[in-house]
């Protein structure tokens, strides 16, 4: 029993110090079409929530470096392309967490 409490310690502290660190994600917008996606990757582009690393096309991915939780890149990226009227859908994440897809409908 205490080896588990110091290894559930240990668990949340480093939890704490990726939140409060800036990572790397790749959103990757499947299925949307050139012209829907171009609206997307300006939008994001052009956000303050986050730093855009680069963009590639072919695959649909935006690559950005944002200061939070998986979750809370979603949430911010959903919003923000919300108000530029575009519905990206619910995310789902890739096993490490460090892609967050979206499909189009």
């Amino acid at each position: 029993e205490p080896k588990m409490r110091d290894k559930l310690a240990k668990r949340k502290a480093v939890e704490e110090v990726v939140d409060g660190s800036p990572q790397d994600y790749a959103l990757v917008f499947k299925g949307f079409k050139t012209a829907a996606f171009n609206k997307i990757r300006r939008a994001l582009k052009n956000s303050k929530h986050w730093k855009t690393q680069k963009v590639d096309m072919g695959s649909r991915t935006v690559h950005v470096t944002f200061e939070g939780s998986k979750d809370e890149m979603a949430d911010d990226a959903q919003a923000v392309l919300a108000k530029k009227g575009v519905d990206v859908g619910d995310p789902s994440f890739s096993s490490d967490g460090r892609k967050i897809f979206f499909v189009a409908e």
